[in-house]
């Protein structure tokens, strides 16, 4: 969305020496030469031996109002089927966050993990125009929130 700000980690693995990566296999493992355990596959430059690794973290917080509930009970209903599909749907951590104990009110927390930044916008978005399809929630406000990894 607009102001939005993509904030993302490097991560940094060495693997081997310079010139090889180490492949692990299984330690009894008999190779035609008559030796066991992993093999050395020689020829692999610095190229290989770092990878780099970017890691984007959104939680989006919806506030919500569900004027047909006249109980907690159906409003847990109502909660526990947006929470239940999101999950499923859209691989989504979700959770009821705010105002557990009012029946006609509910604030519900997502959160996704990619690889970049826009897939993390694009699952959101996905999310938030999937509670705004049901009928029986008005959406009171919408909020995401990027984890800024430490420096």
């Amino acid at each position: 969305g607009a102001g939005a700000v993509f904030v993302g980690w490097d991560q940094t693995i060495a693997s081997g020496p310079e010139d090889s990566i180490l492949d692990i296999g299984e330690p009894d493992r008999h190779h035609a030469d008559g030796s066991s355990g992993p093999r050395r596959r020689q020829g692999m430059r610095a190229a290989r031996r770092y990878t780099r690794r970017r890691v984007y973290v959104a939680a989006l917080e919806i506030e919500l109002h569900i004027g047909a509930s006249g109980s907690l009970k159906d409003k847990r209903a109502v909660v526990r089927h947006l929470v239940d599909s999101a999950r499923h749907r859209f691989g989504v951590s979700a959770s009821e966050v705010a105002h557990h104990d009012r029946w006609q009110h509910a604030g519900i927390g997502f959160a996704f993990v990619a690889s970049s930044a826009g897939r993390v916008e694009e699952v959101l978005d996905q999310v938030e125009r999937f509670v705004w399809s049901h009928p029986e929630v008005e959406v009171l406000a919408t909020t995401r929130h990027w984890l800024e990894p430490d420096a």
